[in-house]
């Protein structure tokens, strides 16, 4: 699905503000949401944002495979985290855009900070050229930017207050085995270059045929290289590798 197909919401915003972030993870294993907040408008609220950022899945096995990994004891806080990221990245289209278009492009420039100006600016750019069709006010548009930080931040891909400052991306070997069954997922795996979540490996495609050599990898995925496409298949059905989380 293209970043066009799908609406602007504002869960961003929501999550960005949500003190208990961290728990999310937790929270997706139980049968029911259960928040901890003072009034209920603020708990509606958060209930809605998570569940159509965390509980809405582009297709059952994406479902089967995020909800197993925030469940699962075998895999590290770093990989969970980068698995949130996928979920976020599959389902908000506003997420695609700033993840993408905005930090990734101002990190390949070689900055190391990024702050709320950037994506205030890059947002003004946007909505000028009516990329983005939303129609915002100012103050929008700063907690926009100010949460997709915070967001980052949360997600542990900045660190730092006002002036954020980027921290190294870690490719464990255990989220690199979820990530391709999450591609398979998609259908994504005949071509891992060409697909839309590549960039959120933050690693040249050199790079990355060097982490795919790892035993543990080849342990559990069969792939082919051919010099412009690189093939993956995972050894395991998806229901199988679920079990196995």
């Amino acid at each position: 699905m293209s970043k066009n197909a799908k609406s602007i919401k504002s869960n961003i915003n929501i999550l960005g503000g949500y003190k208990d972030f961290d728990a999310i993870p937790m929270m997706i294993g139980n049968s029911e949401l259960q928040l901890d907040e003072r009034t209920q408008a603020s708990k509606k609220r958060y209930i809605k944002a998570i569940e159509e950022t965390f509980l809405n899945y582009e297709s059952p096995e994406s479902g089967l495979l995020f909800k197993q990994a925030m469940a699962s004891e075998n895999l590290s806080i770093n990989a969970k985290l980068r698995i949130m990221t996928l979920q976020f990245y599959a389902v908000d289209r506003l997420f695609q855009i700033l993840f993408d278009d905005c930090f990734l492009n101002i990190l390949s420039s070689g900055r190391v900070t990024i702050t709320k100006h950037d994506v205030i600016a890059f947002l003004d750019e946007k909505i000028n050229n009516f990329e983005i069709a939303v129609d915002w006010s100012r103050e929008t548009i700063d907690t926009v930017s100010r949460k997709f930080l915070t967001i980052l931040k949360k997600l542990d891909y900045l660190e730092g207050k006002r002036k954020k400052r980027f921290k190294g991306v870690y490719n464990g070997a255990d989220f690199l085995v979820f990530y391709h069954y999450w591609l398979e997922a998609f259908d994504d795996t005949s071509d891992v270059f060409a697909s839309k979540f590549f960039s959120l490996l933050m690693v040249s495609e050199e790079k990355y045929l060097f982490l795919m050599k790892q035993d543990e990898i080849r342990n559990n995925l069969d792939w082919h290289y051919s010099g412009d496409r690189f093939t993956v298949e995972p050894k395991l059905l998806i229901k199988e590798y679920v079990n196995e989380l």
